[in-house]
């Protein structure tokens, strides 16, 4: 009320005004004015959005993306669509194996939830866990022992079963020759 260059009487009536009214000021004015501002004609209620948003960790994104690539190694229930895609956009991937992995989940839904690696694309599969892990080549070298890849691949796939981080490390070190014809 000071402020707007209101009396002391004035900056007391303020508190005694009905909901709704307010006193108004503006710099360029002589002085502050009354103001009475009628309730909105509309029903509250508690806002509940229409489309939830699933908030999708990396470390879940990966896990589906992976489980997908490595249909053939690791047998489940079909992962849908809408949601392989919401995986795919947390990930932070190249544009070419973001293209790559897309068009493998419009084949994976379009065969049912299956996927055929024949030997010739196994490097092309191998490339792209490593992409979606966030593994590097020069990681996989590091790696002394088979116990230090898994130690790597678990740590970068943290949503997976111990059966299913065996799988991955064993595609990661396939060869064109011993992958069982798969």
């Amino acid at each position: 009320g000071r402020s707007m260059g209101l009396t002391q009487e004035q900056v007391n009536e303020i508190a005694k005004l009905p909901s709704g009214v307010a006193v108004v000021y503006q710099n360029d004015w002589v002085r502050p004015v009354l103001t009475r501002i009628n309730k909105a004609s509309i029903r509250e209620q508690q806002y509940v959005p229409e489309n939830k948003t699933v908030i999708r960790t990396v470390q879940s994104a990966r896990a589906q993306i992976i489980r997908m690539l490595m249909q053939p190694w690791m047998p489940g229930q079909k992962i849908n669509n809408e949601s392989l895609s919401e995986s795919l956009k947390v990930l932070d991937l190249a544009r070419k194996d973001r293209n790559a992995i897309s068009d493998l989940i419009s084949d994976y839904n379009l065969f049912g939830g299956n996927l055929i690696w024949p030997s010739r694309k196994i490097p092309e599969l191998q490339h792209l866990v490593k992409a979606v892990l966030g593994l590097k080549d020069k990681d996989l070298l590091a790696c002394e022992t088979p116990a230090d890849l898994y130690k790597l691949v678990q740590f970068k796939a943290k949503h997976l079963k111990r059966n299913a981080v065996n799988e991955i490390c064993f595609v990661l070190t396939m060869s064109t020759e011993d992958n069982g014809g798969k």
